[in-house]
């Protein structure tokens, strides 16, 4: 099932919301920053309006560094951090005040109250389709507010922030000049907003790799997650083994190599792993 909702034609879904696909698929669509922005703007730049939760504000890895003068060592630990499937924000735990608007003065109908910063672990035995749409947002941070059942104030914080630089007086209704929105602006960027922007960028190189990965399954439908792993960028990369296991059937002993596997022998673990994902999506178990 994971393999076929994969093999879906990319481009084709990025060029028209309207494809059937767009709303249906658990993987796509997704589109180029261009495609975005300048669709983005039917919804006066609430990226949130859009068809689909998957997409990623139009704003390169090059545009974060400028924003919030970064360095290129802050890039390149991003890029380790992706590597490494590594979560800046633990799973589960309470959110982080990080000083957004409130989603109420972005739009009427959300929430009053704070927003605070979580962040998506990465699933690793996603039971059904509903699960299966949450791959292409694992590692994403996102906004919400800490009210029990609340569902109008969860936002993507690169959305958000999207929004912001098209409108600053939602930053701060009352500075009495563009000039002090800016430098109000640009203060949040260098500093609570800091993080968060960098754990942006290091999503930003996951769904890098995920989208090579589908590339991969798109261009041969019967390629095993071995085959996906000996690929040379994909060496040693810890994020792609666990996305590579999520995504396809029979892959979760990529997780768990050991020399028993390197030497022919059986794993029972890993069999034990993959009678478990078979009784829970229904597939026969040999």
């Amino acid at each position: 099932m994971r393999r076929d909702c994969a093999h879906l034609d990319i481009s084709t879904v990025a060029r028209d919301t309207s494809h059937k696909f767009s709303k249906n698929s658990p993987f796509l669509p997704l589109a180029s920053s261009t495609w975005t922005e300048k669709v983005v703007q039917r919804v006066h730049d609430r990226i949130w309006k859009l068809d689909t939760f998957n997409y990623t504000a139009p704003i390169s890895v090059d545009a974060y560094m400028t924003l919030a003068g970064l360095s290129s060592a802050d890039i390149l630990n991003c890029r380790t951090a992706a590597k490494n499937a590594t979560i800046h924000f633990p799973v589960g735990r309470a959110g982080l005040d990080v000083d957004f608007p409130l989603m109420s003065k972005l739009e009427k109908g959300k929430c009053p109250q704070k927003p605070l910063l979580h962040q998506k672990g990465i699933p690793r035995f996603p039971m059904d389709l509903l699960e299966l749409k949450k791959l292409w947002n694992a590692g994403r941070r996102f906004l919400k507010c800490a009210c029990t059942g609340c569902e109008v104030n969860f936002i993507w914080p690169d959305h958000m922030l999207w929004y912001v630089i098209g409108n600053l007086d939602k930053l701060d209704p009352h500075a009495p000049s563009d000039k002090i929105k800016m430098l109000e602006f640009h203060a949040l960027l260098h500093t609570t907003w800091r993080k968060s922007i960098l754990a942006q960028i290091t999503f930003l190189f996951m769904r890098e790799y995920m989208m090579k990965i589908v590339h991969l399954i798109t261009q041969n439908k019967t390629i095993t997650a071995e085959e996906i792993l000996h690929f040379e960028d994909f060496k040693d990369v810890s994020f792609v083994r666990k996305f590579t296991a999520t995504l396809l059937p029979h892959a979760e002993g990529i997780l768990t190599p050991n020399a028993a596997r390197r030497n022919g022998a059986v794993d029972y673990e890993d069999n034990s792993l993959r009678r478990c994902r078979q009784m829970r999506l229904g597939t026969p178990i040999p």
